[in-house]
């Protein structure tokens, strides 16, 4: 099971330059000893017009020379992780999700999409735009 932890940022409450939703950092961890490997997002939602039910991150992993990574257990490559809100924060968030892949191999994660479900029923979905809400901070390592 992978489970959402929230934690708070220290640093970043407040900052807003227009954007609605800032992502500062992807990363990935190194496998765990039965090649498990986690990721972590950190972003910011900065809209208080509309409070936020669920954020799906979709990622795809890499190796070090660029190539697409499966997990050696489902045989799948993508993965979504999932926030549950409700989400009406000013701060910056960082949340990790647990052995997302079986793989050794993996050294890195692109994001290729950002769902946004609303409590008000209304979806937003970042694919195109996903450069224009990456934080001027934003670190990843993964081209």
């Amino acid at each position: 099971m992978h489970k959402d932890v929230l934690v708070p940022e220290a640093g970043y409450k407040g900052i807003n330059t227009g954007q609605k939703i800032l992502i500062r950092d992807l990363r990935v961890y190194s496998p765990n000893s039965a090649d498990g490997v986690d990721f972590s997002i950190s972003y910011g939602y900065f809209d208080n017009t509309k409070n936020i039910k669920y954020i799906y991150f979709t990622v795809v992993p890499y190796n070090a020379v660029g190539d697409i990574q499966t997990c050696q257990i489902t045989g799948k490559s993508t993965a979504i992780g999932k926030v549950t809100g409700p989400i009406s924060s000013e701060e910056y968030l960082s949340v990790r999700w647990e052995t997302m892949w079986y793989n050794s191999t993996i050294t890195c994660v692109k994001l290729i999409k950002v769902e946004v479900q609303y409590m008000d029923g209304t979806f937003y979905i970042y694919v195109n735009e996903l450069p224009k809400i990456l934080d001027k901070y934003f670190s990843n390592k993964c081209n």
